[in-house]
């Protein structure tokens, strides 16, 4: 899943959590800032294989397992890079 939302709806984000006051989350702005510095875009087989959400709309979960559902029955390549996780 590939996520995608601008840094300002971040930074509202997590001011808003904060401001709440029982975010379980330990992330603040400065935990953002980090990611967003060392973030990497996909690759082309990584980017064809995700699957886009914008995290800036009203995300509906159902929409979301659905998409992963219609995903997972595509056919995926035989030679998918090992990245080291098994």
């Amino acid at each position: 899943l590939d996520f995608r939302a601008d840094e300002a709806l971040l930074k509202t984000r997590i001011e808003q959590r904060r401001q709440r006051g029982f975010d379980a989350s330990e992330a603040d702005i400065r935990v953002l800032n980090e990611q967003l510095r060392c973030q990497d875009p996909l690759d082309e087989l990584e980017a064809g294989l995700s699957i886009k959400i914008d995290a800036a709309a009203d995300v509906v979960i159902d929409d979301v397992v659905d998409a992963v559902l219609r995903h997972k029955k595509r056919e995926l390549p035989d030679n998918l890079p090992d990245h080291g996780t098994g």
